[in-house]
This record gives C-alpha cells, sequence and structure tokens, in this order.
C-alpha cells in the first residue's frame, strides 16, 4: 500500500477523489482553497475485491492523519466505471453515502476519460495509440481517442482490430498476460495518478457538471466475449 502525505492544512474544504474501477484503487484528498489545488494526501494498493473491508478505513486513516473530518470534505470526483463490478459497487456506493449525507457535488469521469487524462500528463502526444482497459482475462475495452468510450473485444478481435488501424502504441489497465500478447505493440506503463490528475486538470474538472445524486457504475458489458457489433 503506498501513501503520500504533502503538508497539514487548516483548510475545511477537500476534494475528495476515489478510484475503485481500476486495478490500483486509489484515494485522494486535496485541498480546494485555491484555483490551483493542493495534493494534502495521497493512498493508493492493490486492488483485490476486497474494498468492502479496506476502502472506508483507508479513508477514516487519512482524515484522522491531516486531523480532518467528513464534514471538511465539500467536493467528490469518482471514477465511475467499466472495471471490476465489485470495486466499482463499493466505491460508488461509499462516494453517494457521503455526498447525501453531506450535501455535496459530484462530479463522475468514466474510466477512459481518467486513463486519457493520465496519458496526457505523463506522455507525449502520440497519433498512433489506443487506450485499452481490462474486460475479463480474455477480452479488453479499446478507447482509440479521448473522446469515445471503450468498445468490448476479445483480444484475438482486439489485435485484429489494431493491426486494421494501424495502431502501434497502446497503454492502459492490463494484466501481465494481455500486455504479453500484445508485444508486437510498444506497451506505454502509464501509471494511476488520481491526486495529480485532479490537480493538473483542475480548470478542466470545475467545468464538469455535478452528477445528479446517485452515481450508478457504468458497464458496459459483462465480459463474456461475444462478438462486438461493427
Amino acid at each position: 500500500m503506498a501513501s503520500r502525505i504533502f503538508k497539514n492544512t487548516t483548510a475545511a474544504n477537500m476534494i475528495l477523489g476515489i478510484n475503485t474501477a481500476s486495478s490500483t484503487t486509489e484515494l485522494a484528498l486535496i485541498d480546494n482553497n485555491n484555483p490551483t489545488s493542493e495534493l494534502l494526501l495521497y493512498k493508493s494498493w492493490k486492488s483485490d475485491n476486497n474494498e468492502a473491508t479496506i476502502l472506508l478505513p483507508q479513508l477514516h486513516e487519512m482524515l484522522k492523519t491531516l486531523n480532518k473530518s467528513f464534514q471538511d470534505i465539500t467536493e467528490l470526483i469518482l471514477i465511475t466505471g467499466p472495471g471490476s463490478f465489485t470495486g466499482l459497487r463499493i466505491g460508488i456506493t461509499v462516494a453517494n453515502t457521503i455526498a447525501y449525507l453531506l450535501k455535496i457535488p459530484v462530479k463522475p469521469l468514466n474510466t477512459f476519460q481518467y486513463w486519457w487524462l493520465l496519458s496526457k500528463n505523463q506522455e507525449t502526444t502520440l497519433d498512433n495509440k489506443a487506450l485499452l482497459i481490462f474486460a475479463g482475462k480474455q477480452g479488453v475495452y479499446i478507447s482509440p481517442t479521448a473522446e469515445e468510450i471503450g468498445k468490448l473485444y476479445s483480444l484475438e478481435q482486439a489485435d485484429i482490430y489494431l493491426n486494421e488501424n494501424n495502431i502501434n502504441h497502446i497503454f492502459g489497465d492490463l494484466t501481465n498476460e494481455q500486455i504479453a500478447f500484445f508485444q508486437s505493440r510498444k506497451f506505454h506503463d502509464i501509471k494511476p495518478s488520481l491526486g495529480d490528475t485532479i490537480i493538473s486538470n483542475h480548470t478542466l474538472l470545475n467545468d464538469i457538471k455535478p452528477h445528479k445524486r446517485p452515481i450508478a457504475p457504468l458497464y458496459i458489458k459483462d465480459p463474456g466475449i461475444t462478438t462486438p457489433k461493427p
């Protein structure tokens, strides 16, 4: 489990970021008292479908470390999926509950939007790259641009799609086995970094309209895998 603390603050105006959609679960607390914001505390750990027992205790510990309470949270930014059914269900339930009890806004980002923002922050722009997200051992979601929701493909179908579209660079949330399957392409190992991403895109995220509660997980399709529609 990774933890980074940046500074203590007396501010009672924090953004809480929650990501339980990825293979790495993330929590971030951000000072929202100035236009640029400042990362206060960040925690991440490898998801093992145990968010039900870990997520809230970790959030309590973070608040305690900063000498803060839930009442100091004034906004939520939530990654809504697709992702692990269990992880998403827990993360979104926690976010919806906090938002309801504190009467604070929730700004949603889907998994594809989040990873494209990560790419923008950590990589130079490449024209022939695509985002791939785990969708079961034998499947991936492919998002060819930052504006497109990913579509579901089997690994074999994904390889054909990448060939047909001359995509030689890939990034995203894949297992080591899936990365090996696409070994003919350059895999860019972009790391999840929720707190840094929120701060780097503060102006963009400010423009997102708060979602009407409760927020529902984004489940594109249960990865079975079937042939996608053209």
